[in-house]
């Protein structure tokens, strides 16, 4: 994730702060591993990445209910949307 946001400049610019970062929702799809036992340690390592609160930083977790390659225990997929406002807009 962190590549992705340097190679669109972000990074850059999140890092002077003209960004301010308002929520994180991420989904995960797998098979396996269950990821309940470490959601916590997953929304934590991703406030510290992205300089949040832990607040800020949801993680759901779900299957693919057997449907294709995710279904099937073959690939994990992953799903973010993450709300930006442009600093000093409140949080």
């Amino acid at each position: 994730m962190t590549a992705v946001l340097e190679a669109h400049g972000f990074g850059k610019r999140y890092r002077r702060r003209t960004w301010a970062l308002r929520n994180v929702d991420l989904t995960v799809l797998a098979e396996r591993p269950r990821l309940a036992p470490f959601r916590s340690e997953i929304c934590s390592t991703l406030a510290v990445l992205m300089h949040c609160d832990k607040s800020a930083v949801n993680v759901k977790a779900g299957t693919n209910e057997g449907c294709d390659c995710v279904g099937e225990g073959k690939a994990i997929a992953a799903y973010a949307v993450v709300i930006l406002l442009p600093a000093g807009q409140g949080a």
